[in-house]
């Protein structure tokens, strides 16, 4: 959903994420990878992006923050609309 972005490949703008599209377009980092770890009863998921010393890294935590909102906002909606499943 988030996948990874780097600003040395040509397709910033025009990618299917929604946030590799707006940090192209602001040109909020030179890259950003998306990452999650699977545990037994829990999970890790995070974004990791590099920035030069004159592009604005608040932005870019804020607008990976408001993206990743967004997706768990979705992921929210499709868990309640499913029928839940309990396991012995």
């Amino acid at each position: 959903m988030l996948g990874a972005w780097d600003s040395n490949v040509g397709a910033g703008g025009h990618m299917s994420s929604k946030l590799a599209q707006r940090v192209a377009v602001n040109g909020l980092c030179k890259n950003y990878m998306a990452f999650n770890t699977n545990y037994h009863d829990t999970g890790l998921f995070g974004v990791y992006a590099v920035a030069a010393k004159d592009q604005p890294v608040g932005a870019c935590a804020t607008c990976d923050t408001h993206v990743a909102k967004q997706v768990c906002q979705i992921m929210l909606q499709v868990v309640n609309s499913a029928p839940l499943r309990r396991y012995a």
